[in-house]
């Protein structure tokens, strides 16, 4: 994909004005497809390494909560979201993993708003035997009944992708 991706950047630097519209869109479509491409295979590698040779720490979810909220500063910004969220506790995790855990529920929250909605998010934990529950609640474009079998299927899409950015 390296290789594609350069190539194309050559010939759109060498020869970009020469090229006639119909390739010009070709060469467009390619670079889009290589960074799908691209996404779509650090998403499998990041999904491979889940767990692995990792050893449980403890973890407290405000920290973890509170510099999830900074690292998405801008398109909290940006969409003018609010995120509130419970007391949460201490438990015993890999550290990252609950990073990314909260940083995509909270990031898919901000990016499938309603138009012209101001987002509104909230994260709850509730201690259950032997685990804590946590939800994440939105006033988002939520997810019809027929879809619920596909939210956990890898990169599986909801919407196309001229709506919503993303590999699924």
């Amino acid at each position: 994909l390296c290789t594609v991706t350069g190539f194309v950047e050559l010939l759109r630097m060498d020869f970009g004005e020469q090229l006639p519209e119909d390739a010009k869109e070709y060469v467009r479509f390619i670079s889009a497809s290589t960074k799908r491409m691209s996404e779509l295979i650090k998403g499998l590698l990041d999904f491979s390494r889940i767990g692995k040779e990792k050893i449980l720490e403890p973890v407290d979810c405000t920290e973890t909560l509170n510099a999830v909220i900074a690292d998405l500063g801008e398109a909290i910004k940006e969409s003018n979201a609010i995120i509130t969220f419970d007391d949460m506790p201490l438990i015993q995790a890999f550290p990252g993993e609950m990073q990314q855990l909260f940083q995509n529920l909270l990031s898919n929250a901000i990016k499938f708003r309603k138009p012209g909605i101001t987002p509104r998010i909230h994260v709850s934990v509730k201690s259950l035997p032997g685990y804590w529950q946590f939800e994440v609640s939105d006033n988002g474009v939520g997810i019809q009944p027929r879809h619920y079998h596909k939210i956990f299927l890898l990169f599986q899409r909801l919407h196309n992708r001229g709506t919503y950015a993303g590999t699924g």
